[in-house]
């Protein structure tokens, strides 16, 4: 479990964003999240928030539920 935390951690970073991106979710609340994957230059975003997941991409970052992130992602052994 430990290494899977480890994993998912690895590439974080922390990162300020503006306020600025609107109209992208259909919940204004999780542009944020839009905004923050975009500012960290994020390949994907990982929610079970089914109005992050009804925009499956934007910009080429892809959201995606948990399940389908650990069918892609998890580390290989």
């Amino acid at each position: 479990m430990e290494e899977a935390f480890a994993f998912y951690c690895s590439p974080a970073a922390h990162v300020h964003i503006s306020g600025h991106l609107r109209g992208v979710c259909r919940a204004p609340k999780d542009d944020m999240v839009i905004e923050c994957a975009v500012t960290a230059a994020a390949d994907f975003v990982v929610s079970g928030d089914k109005d992050l997941l009804t925009v499956r991409n934007y910009r080429g970052i892809r959201i995606l539920t948990p399940r389908e992130s650990l069918g892609e992602f998890s580390p290989k052994g």
